[in-house]
């Protein structure tokens, strides 16, 4: 792991614990590839459902895609992301 990787996860930490959707979708793919970080699907994934639960396009591939592997995440057969799921939670009455 390289200084400046390690230096840049813990700077997207900050600023996704603070709830900016970039830096969430970057730590989750530092953490997805042990890039400056320890790998960690699991947290990886919990970073893309956060980008994804906020609407984030990117976010809601990238969790779909882990839930449809069963990478970091339990295997969804179904093959969609729960992120909005059911549509009602989301405000929509139709799947997006």
């Amino acid at each position: 792991m390289g200084e400046d990787d390690a230096r840049a996860a813990a700077y997207y930490r900050l600023g996704a614990d603070g709830g900016n959707i970039d830096a969430m979708i970057n730590l989750g793919l530092m953490l997805e590839s042990g890039e400056g970080v320890a790998q960690d699907l699991a947290a990886a994934a919990a970073y893309f459902r956060m980008a994804a639960e906020r609407g984030d396009s990117f976010g809601k591939l990238k969790l779909g895609l882990m839930q449809q592997s069963g990478i970091g995440v339990v295997k969804n057969i179904e093959g969609r992301s729960t992120a909005c799921w059911p549509p009602s939670r989301c405000g929509t009455s139709t799947w997006r």
